[in-house]
């Protein structure tokens, strides 16, 4: 939230959010949450390293790529 704020980002202005979300089901329920708090439901939420697992040096390529695929 004072991310948004310091940008002048409204949430509804937000399409996508690449995660570090890592499909673990001890985490991801509240992870998914707090993100669906901060950016309401409909928010694409990009989650490669779910899928893809750790990729150093192809994480932000990959987030990038997921997130526009879905906004």
């Amino acid at each position: 939230a004072a991310a948004l704020r310091d940008a002048s980002v409204a949430p509804a202005e937000v399409d996508a959010v690449a995660t570090g979300l890592g499909g673990l089901p001890t985490t991801e329920a509240a992870e998914r949450a707090a993100l669906a708090a901060a950016f309401g439901p409909t928010t694409c939420l990009a989650a490669p390293q779910g899928r893809y697992g750790e990729t150093p040096g192809a994480g932000g390529a990959l987030a990038l790529a997921s997130a526009g695929a879905w906004a």
